[in-house]
């Protein structure tokens, strides 16, 4: 469950609902695209320098009619072409040459295509087509300002209509967004009730380092788990491989 969220997430507090006039939803969804067009500018790619979005990830949901609930941190790191997020599940790691995935717990490793078509339709979940899309099927129904100790702060809660809610599989999301920055703080997803599972995901932003000068990115994403002559490395000897590439070769 959380190795897919986790993928398409690179997307998404409980206020009470007010009634708002016109003016102030357009303010509040002009605030929210605000938000978004700050990450998609750090999520552009950079040549001198990486980025590095730590945030902690809280997912309810049903099991044996009863809730459960997980925490999770994850690490995103971006520079050019490559890509690396880390969890305790999964990792995944990407450039222009090969998509790697890492499942610790199953002790698989899935090999793709940069161009694998079920892979780009997860990649092309961004920030801003999530944006375009989500305020077409959606309405703000509660806006309000904070203070928390010397920042302000903005809560945000739009909730999606039925059109949406078939789309996405939410029906309400609360954003806080830190309102010098314009950076999106939090936010937290409520599912559905045909969703069997899910109820509720929340994220929240620990870092951003737009000057990451770390080593995730910098070695060969393919040798960091096979040897030369193609077998795996001991730490991943007894993982099971499964190779979707076309071609077997790097």
């Amino acid at each position: 469950m959380i190795k897919n969220i986790i993928i398409s997430i690179l997307v998404l507090l409980n206020t009470s609902v007010f009634s708002l006039n016109t003016s102030e939803k357009t303010d509040a969804v002009n605030c929210l695209k605000k938000a978004y067009a700050q990450w998609n500018s750090l999520l552009k790619e950079q040549k001198e320098t990486a980025i590095c979005i730590k945030y902690s990830v809280t997912i309810k949901y049903m099991q044996e009619n009863a809730e459960k609930t997980t925490n999770s941190t994850v690490e995103f790191y971006s520079k050019n072409d490559k890509s690396v997020i880390l969890n305790s599940d999964m990792q995944y790691y990407g450039d222009n040459a090969l998509w790697m995935v890492i499942q610790p717990i199953e002790k698989r490793i899935t090999l793709y295509d940069p161009d694998n078509n079920k892979l780009n339709q997860r990649k092309s979940i961004q920030p801003s087509a999530i944006q375009d899309s989500i305020f077409k099927v959606s309405t703000v129904i509660s806006d309000k300002k904070e203070k928390t100790g010397n920042k302000e702060i903005r809560k945000i809660r739009i909730r999606l209509n039925e059109k949406g809610i078939k789309s996405f599989g939410f029906t309400t999301v609360d954003y806080i967004i830190d309102c010098t920055t314009n950076q999106i703080k939090a936010l937290k997803m409520y599912f559905a009730p045909s969703s069997k599972q899910m109820r509720s995901l929340e994220l929240k932003v620990n870092e951003i380092n737009n000057k990451y000068s770390g080593q995730v990115l910098t070695n060969n994403f393919y040798s960091k788990v096979f040897q030369p002559n193609g077998k795996l490395r001991s730490d991943y000897s007894k993982y099971q491989v499964k190779d979707f590439r076309k071609s077997k070769k790097l």
